[in-house]
């Protein structure tokens, strides 16, 4: 199961409460996430995409970018070493 975090360039306009919803596949979650951009235009600093285990700590799945009609991944960002510092691995 696969969630996002959108993390606006403005982050004085983002509330505390965030609803997730979970997706089987990074396909259908970024099909979703794409939508919801296109239908109701923000400005994106990026998409991160999360693996949700109900055992242990989610996961970083990858790093998006969003160039205002798709999503695409950042590769220059480490994912594993992210998931280490941050208590994830």
């Amino acid at each position: 199961m696969y969630y996002a975090d959108i993390i606006e360039r403005d982050v004085r306009e983002r509330s505390g409460l965030v609803a997730r919803r979970l997706y089987n596949n990074v396909t259908s979650l970024k099909k979703a996430i794409t939508q919801s951009l296109i239908d109701k235009p923000r400005d994106v600093a990026e998409v991160v995409v999360m693996r949700y285990y109900e055992t242990k700590r989610d996961k970083i799945h990858g790093y998006y970018s969003w160039d205002g009609e798709a999503l695409k991944l950042d590769q220059s960002k480490p994912v594993l070493i992210n998931n280490i510092l941050y208590g994830r691995a």
